[in-house]
């Protein structure tokens, strides 16, 4: 019965996109405790966390990313929540960076409690397929100090807890079916992060293939002729 309301309460639809990540999670944690440990790697210092927080949290390329965000969500979202105007881009923008300061922190003091690196490490797969498995089953998962892998609890808890957090300070009020709705989908999104991750040294390493092949065509094409000098006059 109690089960029943409680599911009453925040909607059906939240629990049937909330159990989309359930295969998702159940294919980490069987790949975790399945899958054999890698070759022991450095752990992840106390020292390289803070600076990893303050590069995923302060870095101009993070702080451009989050006003892009918040004028494309002023724009496709409207005024509704956060009002019109400038006000109201700032006001989002605000939210967007005290979402990624409060998940930032959290994975930051649970990383280091229990000594957690959720850092992505490219596979060493070959085939698209493989990598794209790869990099499905490793979105939520952390590596330990002897380099075995394991579900990501302070991503987890990051994910939750930005959820509550925020909600003080939101214009209204959010309902526990809200705040875990919102809580599932960041942690959907570390899925796609995670192919950006795994593919995006080969596509900038294709890149610069191909600007160094238009480069050598432009040269062809357009050769720089040099020219001799020219004689001083003999006075």
């Amino acid at each position: 019965m109690g089960v029943a309301l409680f599911i009453r309460r925040i909607g059906v639809r939240v629990w049937v996109k909330g159990f989309t990540v359930c295969p998702v999670a159940l294919a980490c944690l069987a790949h975790a405790q399945d899958a054999p440990s890698p070759a022991p790697v450095d752990p992840f210092n106390n020292p390289e966390r803070i600076q990893y927080f303050l590069k995923r949290t302060f870095s101009w390329q993070k702080m451009t990313v989050s006003g892009a965000e918040s004028l494309l969500g002023h724009a496709v979202g409207g005024t509704t929540k956060w009002g019109g105007g400038p006000f109201g881009i700032a006001s989002r923008y605000g939210d967007t960076f005290g979402r990624r300061i409060t998940r930032n922190s959290i994975e930051l003091g649970m990383g280091m409690a229990l000594h957690e690196d959720i850092r992505y490490k490219r596979s060493h797969e070959t085939g698209i397929v493989r990598r794209l498995r790869y990099a499905t089953t490793h979105a939520l998962l952390a590596t330990t100090p002897d380099g075995s892998f394991r579900p990501a609890y302070s991503r987890i808890a990051a994910s939750i807890g930005t959820e509550a957090i925020s909600s003080m300070w939101a214009p209204r009020r959010q309902s526990p079916g809200d705040m875990f709705r919102c809580a599932t989908w960041s942690l959907l999104d570390r899925i796609p992060s995670s192919y950006i991750d795994e593919f995006a040294p080969d596509l900038i390493g294709v890149g610069r293939q191909l600007k160094r092949k238009w480069l050598a065509r432009l040269k062809k094409q357009h050769p720089v002729v040099a020219v001799a000098p020219q004689p001083e006059p003999v006075p």
